[in-house]
């Protein structure tokens, strides 16, 4: 609705009364409202999956860099071992195979680390 009112009584104006069609009218304010909502529901749940992906990967880092540990450690002294990692990795078992490979003077070491029901496997053949 646009109303211009202006009332001049000789050279000086004496009442001006403008509405003039300023704004947003509601339609426009809801459309913008939804496309703006729908554009946050988009970036929280990707964040929330990148946080997933990133926890779920220090997860796999850390069970490999145990079974990692633990190789270096058979190596040392060859024999089959079974376990729990120690504090701060109580959740963590483990179990440790060697076993003579089909080559001359090698050992095939396998090293399993299981967490809740995941299990990793790390091989290595390693000297006699």
């Amino acid at each position: 609705m646009i109303l211009k009112v202006t009332i001049k009584v000789g050279r000086k104006v004496k009442l001006k009364i403008k509405n003039l069609a300023s704004g947003f009218s509601l339609l426009e304010v809801l459309i913008s409202l939804a496309i703006v909502g729908g554009l946050l529901m988009t970036i929280i749940s990707t964040i929330n999956y990148h946080i997933f992906v990133a926890l779920r990967h220090k997860e796999i880092t850390q069970t490999i860099l145990l079974a990692q540990e633990k190789m270096l450690q058979i190596k040392e002294c060859p024999v089959n071992q079974k376990g729990n990692f120690k504090h701060p990795f109580e959740g963590y078992l483990y179990e440790a195979t060697v076993s003579s490979s089909p080559y001359t003077g090698l050992n095939l070491v396998c090293v399993s680390v299981r967490k809740d029901k995941e299990v990793f496997f790390v091989r290595k053949y390693v000297p006699k």
